[in-house]
């Protein structure tokens, strides 16, 4: 018996011993196990790169803990939270949302349920109001006389007249129901290698960890530790700049924070506010605290609601504010008016990972930061595992490369031009990416071979025969003391700067030039044409129709010029009629500031641009980054650009940083448009040095601008 007895104990253990090594540890580009998660719709499992039958899918888990005020308010409005998504991921993406504890996440009611509820009905409501927008961008796009009758739509959604592209409800609701999955059970009771995963992957950083601020008495006893949100860094200092000097602060209660002059003296104190009294906004009550000498604001939400962060809006952001502020709950926030003699210790408690993402290789990646809460965070992931897998597989096999230059010595402002023959512009617009494919190296050799200084290289184009250099299609900034450099600069909206005047493609000449000073650089130049438009598509979501939204022309706007006090003189009201066809429009801009004036203008010095649309004042371009140190180096690069810049030069600059290409600003106007036989349109320009006209006293800085209006169409090519 005895025997037997340790036989089985022998078993046992290696069966647990067993079980415990198929939990692996796993580090970044490692293959995925596979797992099995009950989910509200049934089980979802993944194998092999295999997920609900697609193959090569991204996928991003997210885990929703309301321990952290960041994923609450990311969780706040899951309405918006969909249409993100909608929005923004790549249609074959799938996200799994996990919970840390399904009991207390929606206030007792099961999560993966009522958001499965909040989902169905957002689906409804967005594919009702896409419904419309397609159907208004068909009957406008309809020209004059044409004998083509326009879209019509029945009751419940069903087109009349020209279907193509219809997405209807049912097709919509089916694509999104199978790549959107809430687990049921929590994260603690998955038993597979996910909980390890997050666990091992622990993080730090802006959406990782615990914000919270400990509460304190004089003796620096802490009476208790609230949650926070800060707000968003593009806006305000953050609450490091507080905890490099102070261990804690005195709080003290602000009872009217919208007076220019407040009764109580917050100097050196952190000022409690709250958003729900008085009339103004977040913006005017941290602006009375700054200008009371508060060192920063603990504001409290309303107790109507989860205030969702703390931001700017519209042309308040063009005002520049010095102290950071961060936002509790309102039941902490109405608690601490209560008492009195309190202290504020900003802290972070360290947590597992909160996302991780399997890309279309079927390997674990990590996910970067969250800027602020919003799950567009989200679709950035999976678009970018979309664009890796598609460059190592190269799944369309149909990119098309035309050759520029090819090794040519680049120098001075005259530059090299050369002569490219384009296909026909219709051939062009089938493909939904175009990118200038761009390296410069140096031909000297020792360390003074090269130009040490950063300087701009663009390029120019012109395909209607003219001598002038044309209009600018690529811009650069070499990066600071470096012997190459290279690019990939998505420039599609700017595709009608290649437009020929015949149907049938025709010469274009392509100019490069730099600055006079700058020492000779070999350039290599490619356009690169890739995600060709298919012929027999299925469009199962908006975005793939959105997709087949091309650019057929534009309007030249604005250039830039000396950044001085007859700066906006320069600029005429733009009078602009829109093409017939036109389903939307889009303002397209590349804004740099160089130079230095004795405001550190342009080059150096925090700028606004905006474009007066029909008298809608909302377009704007705000470079906050100027000037701060590390602002290039902790600027988040996009996917296709490789980070030469990031140990070369710190500080943020006007609209530009060391070894970075400057990628066109989009703007969608369509809404802010006229449209029709004889409807007019004006656009005027202005820009501004904090928050009025340039007026430097000495070597004012230049403003480089190319500004235009494209103007996109629905093409058919199924």
């Amino acid at each position: 018996m005895r025997k037997f007895l340790l036989f089985l104990l022998i078993l046992l253990t290696k069966g647990i011993s067993s079980h415990a090594a198929a939990i692996p540890s796993l580090a970044p580009g490692d293959k995925a196990p596979p797992f099995t998660l009950q989910t509200h719709s049934g089980t979802l499992s993944y194998d092999k790169g295999m997920i609900n039958g697609d193959e090569g899918s991204p996928v991003i888990l997210a885990v929703f803990s309301n321990d952290s005020y960041f994923l609450e308010s990311l969780f706040a409005s899951p309405q918006q939270l969909f249409v993100d998504l909608f929005e923004l991921s790549p249609d074959n993406a799938h996200y799994v949302f996990l919970f840390k504890d399904v009991k207390n996440a929606f206030s007792g009611a099961s999560p993966e349920q009522k958001l499965t509820d909040i989902f169905i009905k957002t689906v409804y409501r967005y594919s009702i109001a896409r419904s419309r927008q397609y159907i208004a961008d068909r009957t406008r796009t309809n020209p004059v006389g044409s004998t083509r009758a326009p879209v019509r739509r029945k009751r419940f959604g069903t087109p009349v007249g020209d279907p193509s592209k219809f997405v209807s409800m049912s097709t919509f609701r089916q694509h999104w129901l199978r790549r959107v999955h809430f687990v049921t059970f929590p994260v603690h009771q998955l038993g597979n290698w996910i909980p390890g995963l997050l666990s091992q992957w622990a993080c730090a950083g802006r959406f990782c960890g615990y914000d919270q601020i400990a509460v304190e008495n004089s003796n620096g006893d802490v009476l208790n530790v609230f949650r926070r949100l800060d707000a968003r860094y593009s806006w305000l200092p953050t609450v490091n700049t507080l905890t490099a000097k102070h261990r804690r602060l005195r709080i003290l209660n602000i009872n009217d924070s919208c007076a220019s002059k407040f009764a109580e003296n917050p100097q050196g104190s952190l000022a409690l506010v709250s958003l729900e009294q008085g009339s103004c906004s977040p913006f005017t009550k941290i602006k009375n605290a700054q200008n009371n000498g508060a060192l920063g604001v603990m504001a409290y939400a309303p107790r109507s609601g989860l205030e969702r962060d703390l931001n700017c809006n519209g042309r308040e952001c063009e005002q520049q504010l010095n102290i950071p502020a961060t936002l509790i709950h309102s039941a902490s926030g109405f608690r601490l008016t209560q008492v009195s003699g309190l202290y504020a210790r900003f802290q972070t408690t360290p947590s597992d990972a909160f996302v991780f993402g399997i890309d279309g290789q079927g390997r674990v990646q990590q996910t970067s930061w969250f800027l602020f809460p919003s799950m567009r965070f989200l679709a950035y992931h999976a678009q970018w595992f979309d664009y890796v897998t598609e460059n190592v597989y190269n799944k369309s096999g149909d990119a098309r490369v035309i050759s520029v230059f090819k090794d040519k010595e680049l120098r001075g402002t005259e530059g090299i031009t050369r002569q490219v023959t384009l296909p026909p512009y219709y051939q062009l617009q089938l493909y939904r990416h175009v990118e200038l494919d761009m390296s410069v190296s140096c031909p000297g050799t020792g360390p003074d071979g090269c130009t040490h200084w950063d300087h701009v290289i663009r390029l120019f184009v012109t395909c209607d025969g003219s001598v002038t250099r044309g209009s600018e299609l690529g811009r650069w900034i070499m990066a600071f003391k470096r012997r190459s450099n290279y690019w990939i600069t998505p420039i599609s909206s700017l595709l009608p700067l290649m437009k020929c005047p015949s149907p049938l493609g025709c010469t274009c000449n392509f100019t490069i030039n730099t600055e006079a000073w700058v020492m000779p650089w070999t350039v290599r130049l490619d356009i690169r044409l890739s995600d060709k438009m298919q012929n027999g598509a299925n469009y199962t979501t908006w975005r793939s129709v959105e997709k087949t939204l091309v650019p057929m022309s534009k309007t030249d706007l604005f250039t830039g010029r000396l950044f001085d006090e007859n700066y906006n003189k320069h600029f005429a009201i733009a009078n602009i009629k829109i093409p017939p066809r036109t389903a939307r429009v889009k303002l397209v801009a590349a804004i740099t500031g160089h130079g230095r004036d004795n405001n550190d203008c342009a080059g150096a010095c925090i700028t606004s641009h905006h474009f007066v649309v029909n008298g809608n004042y909302s377009n704007m371009r705000i470079f906050k980054n100027a000037r701060d140190a590390p602002g290039c180096a902790d600027r988040k690069v996009k996917g296709r650009t490789r980070e030469d810049f990031r140990d070369a030069w710190l500080f943020g600059r006007e609209g530009w940083c060391d070894g970075q290409e400057v990628v066109p600003w989009e703007k969608d106007i369509t809404d802010q448009l006229r449209y029709g036989h004889g409807a007019a349109n004006t656009i005027s320009y202005y820009g501004w040095f904090n928050g009025s006209d340039p007026n430097p006293t000495q070597d004012p800085g230049i403003i480089l601008m190319s500004s235009y209006l494209v103007y996109y169409e629905y093409r058919d090519y199924v």
